[in-house]
C-alpha cells in the first residue's frame, strides 16, 4: 500500500511539472521579426513565397510559426537571345503563420 501512494504522488508531481512548464512555454511572448517582415524579407531574397495561414486575423497580429524551404523542379523560361528553354530553380518557401 506504501507503494501505490508513493507512485502515485509521484505520478501527480510529474503531471503537475509538465503542465506548469508547458504554461511557462505557452505564455512567453514570440520574438523576432513580424509576420509581414519576414515575407518581405524571404520575397526580397529572391524566393516565391507561400502563405498557410490558420486564423483570419489581420496580417499584423500574425505570428510565423514556421517557415520551410521547399524544393521543386526547375522551371523553363524561354531566354530572348537564342529562344531557347534556361531551366532555372525558383526557390520557394513555405511560410505558416497563426493569427
Amino acid at each position: 500500500m506504501k507503494h501505490i501512494a508513493t507512485i502515485t504522488a509521484l505520478s501527480v508531481a510529474v503531471v503537475v511539472g509538465g503542465l506548469t512548464a508547458g504554461a511557462a512555454v505557452a505564455t512567453a511572448a514570440p520574438t523576432g521579426p513580424s509576420a509581414a517582415e519576414t515575407i518581405a524579407q524571404l520575397q526580397a531574397d529572391g524566393k516565391r513565397v507561400i502563405i498557410n495561414r490558420v486564423g483570419s486575423g489581420p496580417l499584423d497580429k500574425c505570428t510565423v510559426t514556421d517557415v520551410r524551404s521547399v524544393v521543386l523542379r526547375p522551371q523553363a523560361r524561354t531566354v530572348t537571345i537564342h529562344g531557347l528553354p534556361d531551366l532555372e530553380p525558383i526557390p520557394t518557401v513555405h511560410v505558416n503563420l497563426k493569427c
